[in-house]
């Protein structure tokens, strides 16, 4: 791997998207990086004939909505700060674009 000879300024989004259309080189240096630095491959890099050669994987299997969600105990109340801090993990984990500024 040598340097890159052009550096990519879109967002992180983009740049996943350009990764899975390129495939090749491009998905190999980035699935080398995350390996390298403990990160896990993000599913909107991976091009399609890799997923293709994934079917029957867990990807394929329904999941449930309780997989994604922590349960409160009933009668708890929320704080500003961990209402801040779901926020924020919201954010960062679906990987969402904000246009302006969030002021609280």
């Amino acid at each position: 791997m040598g340097a890159p000879q052009v550096n990519f300024t879109g967002n992180v989004t983009a740049l996943r998207q350009h990764i899975r259309r390129m495939g090749g080189d491009h998905y190999e240096v980035y699935r080398k990086y995350c390996a390298a630095n403990s990160i896990d491959v993000h599913p909107t890099a991976v091009p399609d004939d890799i997923k293709a050669k994934s079917v029957g994987s867990h990807q394929d299997e329904q999941q449930l909505i309780t997989d994604f969600v922590e349960v409160r105990p009933e009668g708890s109340e929320w704080d500003r700060d961990e209402l801040l801090d779901l926020i924020m993990r919201f954010v960062v984990e679906t990987d969402q674009v904000m246009n302006g500024s969030l002021t609280c």
